[in-house]
């Protein structure tokens, strides 16, 4: 029987309050949400997995990520006399609302909040990407295994919002992918951004 969490944990998160964005601004806890986005895990767990020995700072962020709604207790498991906790992420996916950053002085912290999400997403890939050097999973300069790129794409609003649109129908193409059998785990950082906004020829 599928876990109805399981099933929750597909869907997208709109993160709605500002201290769902704070809390979230942190790369230790952004690593920490996608540790618990594949299946159930205790903190004892997800630190063996992201290789921190620090396991009480672990509880503290876990503590934090759960209190606004971004981590879910899924069942509890006694062991040898102590109470194992089983978390998961809600979503795989999550979006920022809009509407956080309209209102002063809330906007203002909203928007030094984003900049740190961001860099904290940034943060978690380099990381990362550290880390499967240090494992040898990325060989050499030029692994065909690993795509690595950067250019600007200049163009219409209507020819960007096609290309958004076909990249977000790729992203669900992948998140069908979820083999438990698999030989890899990969990961994908996509930044999308504007950059600069050009004035009509006629000002």
């Amino acid at each position: 029987m599928v876990d109805q969490n399981m099933k929750n944990a597909e869907k997208v998160f709109t993160i709605s309050t500002l201290e769902q964005l704070k809390v979230l601004s942190d790369s230790l806890r952004m690593r920490i949400v996608e540790a618990f986005c594949d299946e159930p895990k205790t903190t004892k767990q997800v630190a063996q997995v992201l290789g921190e020995k620090q396991l009480t700072k672990l509880y503290h962020h876990v503590e934090a990520l759960e209190r606004v709604g971004i981590l879910k207790l899924v069942r509890t498991k006694k062991n040898r006399g102590t109470m194992e906790k089983y978390y998961q992420s809600v979503a795989k996916t999550y979006t920022v609302d809009r509407s956080l950053f309209a209102v002063r002085p809330q906007g203002e912290e909203a928007i030094t909040a984003l900049q740190t999400l961001y860099t904290a997403m940034l943060e978690s890939t380099i990381a990362e990407i550290r880390q499967s050097i240090a494992e040898k999973l990325i060989k050499k300069k030029n692994d065909q295994s690993v795509l690595l790129t950067r250019f600007y794409v200049c163009a219409s609003a209507q020819e960007i919002q096609k290309l958004r649109l076909k990249l977000h129908k790729l992203l669900k193409e992948m998140e069908t992918v979820d083999d438990e059998s698999y030989e890899l785990k990969y990961a994908l950082t996509l930044a999308f951004y504007p950059i600069k906004k050009e004035t009509s020829k006629g000002d």
